[in-house]
């Protein structure tokens, strides 16, 4: 298990700088629960595991396009009032869009959680300003699951305005600029490394993998 280390305010100021300065805009909330209160939409504040006590400063990004309502969530785990990060806790990139969770990635508090928090903000927030548009009917397109746990694709699912009556795809990192594109590869490939040694040793690399997407799918909407 990687070391945790959490970051000091000197270093979150910092942090909160420059995610303000690729457009995200901070917001203060607590924590809730899993269960949405009757009428509460629930992509206003996307919904955690556990309940956590304490008002933490979170940050997300919206598209210029009207037509475009996903939002990137950022939970940065830092407590505003005590001005330190929680204990106990993992930070989330988030994307929403139509009061579901369309993409949901983890990030441990390790040595360069800060640095990675940004780069995975950095990352969503390039997908939803370069979603796609379906080259037949012009509409926006859609965040698909894939098979494989974890996978995600752009779709276009109305069939009916397009000429062949199938439905269009594309790649997901397709908007990606070739730095951002390198960082998820060596996301990917660490994970892969990571499931290769796991088998080799005789172990599942897939329960908490499991455990996450239930999650998921629990806060779909």
């Amino acid at each position: 298990m990687p070391t945790q280390v959490l970051p000091t305010p000197e270093e979150f100021t910092n942090f909160t700088t420059r995610v303000v300065r690729l457009g995200f805009r901070g917001f203060l909330f607590n924590r809730p629960t899993l269960r949405p209160k009757e009428g509460e939409s629930s992509a206003k504040f996307p919904r955690t595991p556990t309940a956590k006590k304490g008002r933490e400063l979170g940050f997300f990004f919206r598209s210029k396009d009207p037509e475009n309502q996903y939002v990137v969530f950022i939970w940065t785990t830092w407590l505003i009032r005590e001005q330190r990060a929680r204990d106990q806790d993992a930070g989330w990139v988030l994307i929403v869009g139509n009061g579901k969770r369309l993409y949901v990635t983890e990030i441990r508090r390790t040595k360069y959680f800060l640095e990675r928090v940004l780069e995975k903000s950095g990352i969503a927030q390039t997908r939803v300003i370069g979603r796609q548009r379906c080259p037949l009917c012009k509409n926006l397109m859609e965040i698909k699951w894939g098979r494989a746990l974890g996978q995600r694709y752009w779709t276009c699912q109305n069939v009916d305005e397009h000429p062949d009556h199938l439905p269009q795809h594309e790649s997901w990192d397709v908007a990606l600029s070739d730095e951002q594109r390198a960082i998820v590869e060596r996301i990917r490939r660490r994970r892969r490394q990571r499931r290769k040694r796991l088998r080799k040793e005789g172990k599942s690399h897939q329960p908490a993998r499991l455990r996450r997407r239930t999650w998921e799918e629990r806060t779909r909407g």
